[in-house]
């Protein structure tokens, strides 16, 4: 009779091809027949006979010899038996025990004789291949209705392969013992996988309710042809699992690279949810940062759902756009026929038939991309096409997916290695320097160097890669030293990779490459800036013969599109990865302009810094803030530059200027040394000189260094050419320091001073500050109405000029 079970169907695409037709025959000397496996039921002990299958006892595998010629195997192992031992600890041994006790006696019942054992995978052969499914069975059934610990659930997963066998010394040497281990491999926990060598083998000998569901060809490593693969079901088995573990087979062109994927998980997966969702893509961004590799693990991950194929079309060595359409048509095996063109053909083998295309490094051949992408897609219902490139093709519904730099990390209050392994961008560094020193380990010793180097490196994985091979030369350390000339250090990649792939330089040159004569002047001259600038400085520095002023807006955008630059649209703010930055300060410096931009950049900064400085603090200036926050590096760029060029005019402006910010942000200690510095140089303003000498006199006063504070004070007062406002600032510093002193008369008569000589400056805000040093002099002195009265008149001032700092 045959069994049918409405209640468990196959999963959407899988066709039940065998199922059982049971066999009644007499028992040893006229005894019964099977009897029929009732479901949450191991078969009993005592079970003559199952589909026709002599059993036996446990216990009799010492008296039996291993099966010889054609041999079943049967492999399991436990899933996520790594997290189990890890949560379990101590207890995980008497539930290893246990999983090893229930199905030895399940196989043992139908004559499986164990080979071997290790760790938590067993390996059982069979004489019988009937034997072995029923076998596999029961301990499936056996593992689900034992009562684990709470938490402990095992669940094994089973690889079953019949093969040709001969036992040597009690073992067996056998490319059926191999293939058997890929099976079991590709199988879910609770799962058991059965190979089509098998399945012919027990057709019309299942167990009763028994079937075997044909999950399709899958490539299993290490063997060049594909297996067909089969679930076992049966109404007291788990029925649904995901995808198997294997790769199924189907036609695609993806390189085989067989270095690790590191990181991306989420990109990875999101990506793939957009491909199903839109059906065009474009990963963009900056060169080495993993855009084609990510393009291939997606590909691979979504090759199930491409029933023609997914294939892989490489446009980085193709000069001439007229040719792109022939390069696609020459992967997918379409040629031009007769008056069709190319794209014709195309469209005629792609029509119907679901395939994806990846079209890969399509930057320099964009415009051409773009066309036959849209047509294609817009022709060919089923076709998703993905690109690569370092700008999107913007073409009608095209999702375009950007991606950057894997995190980084700072070394200051690093955890320990153990914490930090688990970042992507370690990750790939370890990964990658295993394969140039096999004894690398990261360790809490070297942890500190890896995090650094990566972070030097902006997280770029290309230049990971070059930094973790160099590991074949020298020392973690040696490779820290070494990135101070980058360029010249990265340069260790495979000599089989594209050349752009082979150094750092060549992978950003080939983006350069595609920029237009003025935008590669522009992008050059942007390496003035310290890795980031405003609209109008870039403007006022970079503009000049060939780069129009007015067509910097649009260059700025279009070297965003080709990812060499980072836009922030809310602040109108561009920014470079140090990377490229340094590229460009190299191909700057080439052309012989770096001295002349270095200059237009900081005579900018001198002139905007002293225009903010006045601002700093009042109402409605708020985002002035923000921005000297932002520019804080160029400031620091300009004033050094200052100081190395040794004009000492522009070092003290921009020193003096930034006083009032260094003393709001608690930046004291970089103020006093930058303003110090500057001062060191010859300058024969005394105005100019005192000004600075009283800013570095109230950053030191900040910091509690009141006596090097004090002599700038009396040197900032003494200058014959001081103006009444740093004169005023230069007393109320003074002033200051006597009252850390408890000096209160002393403070109170170098401040009423500085009142006079900011009245006379006309300068209402220091004015304003000093009543309130006056009036907290007048408090101490128990004059609490003249106190009062000096707030009053702190507060009016403040007020008036809009000064919400008092």
């Amino acid at each position: 009779m045959r069994a049918t079970f409405p209640d468990a169907q196959p999963p959407v695409g899988a066709t039940p091809i065998l199922s059982y037709e049971k066999v009644l025959e007499p028992g040893p000397e006229g005894g019964g027949v099977a009897p029929r496996l009732e479901r949450g039921e191991a078969p009993s002990a005592d079970a003559d006979t199952v589909a026709g299958v002599v059993t036996a006892q446990p216990g009799e595998r010492s008296r039996r010899a291993l099966p010889s010629g054609r041999v079943t195997f049967v492999l399991t192992d436990i899933e996520g038996s790594t997290r189990l031992l890890r949560e379990l600890e101590e207890g995980y041994a008497a539930i290893l025990q246990s999983h090893k006790r229930l199905l030895r006696e399940s196989f043992e019942r139908y004559g499986g004789i164990e080979v071997g054992t290790e760790g938590d995978s067993m390996l059982v052969a069979f004489g019988d291949a009937a034997a072995a499914i029923a076998g596999c069975l029961a301990a499936q059934v056996a593992m689900r209705g034992h009562d684990w610990p709470p938490g402990a659930e095992i669940r094994v997963r089973i690889g079953v392969h019949t093969g040709e066998a001969t036992p040597i010394d009690g073992d067996y040497v056998a490319l059926a013992v191999h293939q058997v281990a890929r099976i079991s491999s590709g199988a879910h926990g609770d799962q058991v996988l059965v190979s089509a060598a098998t399945a012919e083998a027990v057709a019309g000998k299942l167990p009763e309710g028994a079937e075997l569901v044909d999950l399709g060809p899958f490539q299993l490593r290490s063997f060049p042809a594909p297996v067909r693969l089969y679930q076992l079901r049966h109404p007291d088995l788990m029925a649904a699992f995901p995808p198997l573990r294997a790769i199924g087979v189907v036609a695609h062109n993806l390189p085989l690279l067989r270095a690790s994927f590191v990181g991306r998980v989420d990109e990875r997966a999101r990506l793939a949810s957009v491909l199903r969702s839109t059906g065009v893509a474009t990963i963009v961004g900056p060169a080495g940062v993993g855009k084609t590799r990510l393009a291939i693990e997606v590909g691979r991950d979504l090759l199930p759902e491409f029933a023609d194929g997914v294939w892989f079309v490489d446009l980085a060595s193709l000069a001439d756009p007229a040719l792109v359409a022939r390069s696609v048509a020459g992967v997918l095996g379409a040629g031009e026929a007769g008056a069709e063109s190319v794209e014709e053909q195309l469209i005629e083998v792609l029509a119907n038939n679901p395939v994806l295309v990846i079209l890969d490094n399509c930057e320099h051949v964009i415009s051409a991309v773009a066309q036959l992408a849209e047509r294609l897609t817009q022709s060919c219902p089923h076709l998703v096409v993905l690109a690569t490139s370092r700008e999107p093709l913007g073409i009608d519904g095209e999702a375009v997916f950007r991606i950057g730099p894997l995190a980084t990390l700072e070394t200051k209050g690093l955890p320990g290695a153990d914490e930090i392994a688990t970042v992507e961008s370690v990750q790939l560094f370890v990964e990658r320097a295993a394969l140039a020193q096999p004894s690398f380990e990261l360790t809490n010793d070297n942890a500190a160097d890896v995090v650094a180097i990566i972070a030097h490196l902006n997280g770029i994985p290309l230049a990971i890669e070059l930094a973790a091979a160099a590991l074949a030369e020298r020392s973690v350390t040696g490779v820290l030293r070494g990135l101070t000339h980058r360029f010249a250090l990265l340069t260790g990649g495979r000599r089989t990779a594209p050349a752009r792939h082979q150094t750092l330089r060549a992978a950003l040159e080939w983006s350069l490459d595609l920029l237009d004569p003025a935008e590669r002047v522009l992008f050059d001259r942007l390496a003035a800036f310290a890795g980031s600038g405003r609209m109008d400085a870039t403007v006022a520095v970079c503009a000049g013969e060939p780069v129009e002023a007015g067509a910097i807006p649009a260059m700025l955008r279009h070297l965003t599109r080709a990812s060499l630059l980072t836009a922030d649209t809310e602040s109108d703010r561009w920014s470079m990865l140090e990377s490229i930055r340094e590229l460009a300060a190299e191909e700057l410096e080439a052309s012989g302009e770096l001295a002349q931009l270095i200059e237009r950049h900081r005579s900018w900064f001198v002139d905007w810094t002293e225009q903010t400085e006045s601002q700093l603090g009042l109402r409605g200036h708020g985002s002035l803030m923000d921005e000297v926050v932002r520019d804080h590096d160029n400031i620091r760029r300009a004033l050094d530059s200052a100081i190395s060029a040794q004009d000492a005019a522009a070092a003290l402006r921009i020193g003096a200027a930034m006083a009032p910010f260094w003393m709001s942000h608690g930046d004291w200690t970089e103020g006093s040394r930058r303003l110090r510095a500057a001062l060191d140089l010859d300058h024969g303003d005394p105005s100019l000189r005192a000004r600075a000498q009283a800013a570095c006199g109230n950053q030191l006063l900040l910091r509690g260094e009141l006596n090097e504070a004090e002599a700038l004070f009396a040197r900032a007062q003494r200058a014959e050419a001081t103006d009444d406002a740093t004169r005023a600032r230069a007393l109320a510093g003074a002033g200051f320091v006597a009252f850390r002193r408890s000096q209160l008369d002393r403070a109170e008569t170098s401040w009423e001073r500085a009142r006079h000589h900011a009245e006379i400056a006309g300068d209402d805000r220091v004015t304003a500050g000093l009543l309130r040093s006056l009036a907290i002099a007048a408090g101490t002195k128990g004059d609490q109405d003249r106190a009062g009265e000096l707030i009053k008149h702190a507060i009016h001032l403040a007020r008036a000029v809009e000064d919400h700092q008092l």
